[in-house]
């Protein structure tokens, strides 16, 4: 009983250290692999998604990134003439290649995609992406507030003066009559300071 278990305990240590072993040299391999990855960014003219047609031309300054998942090596490329780019002296494993156009551009095709560099395949091609550019943002500008006319001034009209008549000029009835009646009661006052006076005398 003690023999076999002693013999599956052995026999698991060996399986564990031969998968260690393979899992090392997989990654010693793809180390030592020298490959590329390459492909085109193309102007996708009948929005199909699939830059096929001789006629779609290609992109220039288009940001590519590729990662790779196994060593986290990270590369920054950017589309040149034709829209072509190529990753030189890439080491073996499994490749995200991702395509950041910025705005001003939609990606029609996948905009991720991943590929193997490989012993078998060291030299991965046709990586393509397709963008269609799309209309620039106009911000519409603020409108204009109307401008107010400004409210008239309302000139100011000075009130007449009363007009007395002039020398010669008819004397309105009203005015002969208040003079009457102002001379009538001069003489009363006259008359009544008179005879308060001579009272005052007599006394």
């Amino acid at each position: 009983m003690i023999r076999t278990k002693a013999l599956t305990t052995t026999l698991v240590i060996a399986l564990i250290c031969l998968a260690a072993a393979a899992v090392q040299a997989q990654d010693t391999l793809a180390q030592n692999v020298n490959g590329s990855i390459s492909g085109f960014v193309l102007r996708d003219l009948n929005e199909n998604g699939v830059c096929t047609d001789e006629d779609e031309p290609g992109v220039v300054g288009i940001p590519v990134q590729l990662v790779n998942r196994d060593d986290n090596s990270i590369i920054n490329l950017t589309s040149g003439g034709e829209g072509f780019y190529e990753l030189v002296n890439a080491s073996g494993g499994t490749w995200t290649v991702t395509v950041n156009p910025g705005s001003g551009w939609r990606v029609t095709s996948q905009q991720t995609r991943q590929v193997l560099v490989s012993d078998d395949e060291p030299d991965v091609e046709d990586v393509d992406f397709c963008l269609v550019e799309t209309a620039a943002t106009v911000t519409p500008a603020p409108s204009a507030t109307p401008l107010t006319a400004p409210t008239p001034v309302q000139p100011i009209v000075p009130t007449p003066l009363p007009v007395l008549p002039e020398s010669g000029a008819p004397v309105s009835p009203s005015i002969l009559w208040a003079a009457a009646l102002g001379l009538l009661l001069l003489i009363s006052g006259a008359g009544l300071l008179v005879r308060a006076r001579r009272s005052n005398g007599s006394g």
